[in-house]
């Protein structure tokens, strides 16, 4: 149960942010924001937002956002439009990749000097912050220090219900609770 409930809490999400300055233009910067939801397979389908923004004084930039994962294009915002000196752009992302897999956020940025890729590896955040686990899991470790207690009292269980002398429990088969020391 504790798996299954930091599973569910801690769906991940990435963070990534691909400043750049260079000659042709003072400030590009992309950002997306990602939910990873696991599939089956062990590869993560994330969704979210990106955004870009570009600055370049005395031109008419644009920026297009993507992510690539192993070096192929899997999701990008459309290219924004033309702004005198400076142009933003947001859009919709979705893709998958797997733990193994390079991601890599560009910002595509094009002024009177021609297109230039810009490319950053996301930074991974948790959700929930550690704040949140590290609390979370007090909260949890109180609970079975008054609860594993209560359920080991009941051992062997009956019917379906089985109960080991350190409180867990298993339904039909299934683990149903775990209290200390923690199964694998």
């Amino acid at each position: 149960m504790r798996a299954n409930l930091a599973a569910c809490l801690a769906a991940g999400s990435l963070a990534a942010y691909a400043p750049a300055a260079s000659a042709d233009h003072d400030v590009a910067q992309c950002r997306y924001n990602a939910v990873i939801h696991p599939a089956v397979t062990g590869d993560g389908e994330l969704h979210g937002t990106a955004e870009g923004v570009v600055v370049a004084p005395g031109d008419t930039p644009t920026i297009r956002c993507e992510v690539r994962v192993n070096g192929v294009t899997r999701a990008a915002t459309p290219t924004s439009l033309p702004g005198p000196g400076v142009s933003a752009v947001a859009g919709f992302i979705r893709f998958i990749a797997s733990d193994v897999d390079v991601v890599r956020l560009c910002a595509v940025t094009t002024t009177s000097h021609g297109t230039r890729d810009e490319c950053y590896e996301p930074t991974p955040l948790p959700i929930p912050p550690p704040v949140v686990t590290d609390a979370l899991n007090e909260v949890l470790a109180e609970f079975d220090a008054a609860t594993c207690p209560i359920l080991a009292s009941y051992a062997p269980g009956s019917g379906p219900v089985t109960i080991d002398t350190d409180g867990d429990v298993w339904i039909a088969g299934e683990r149903a609770w775990d209290c200390p020391p923690f199964a694998d």
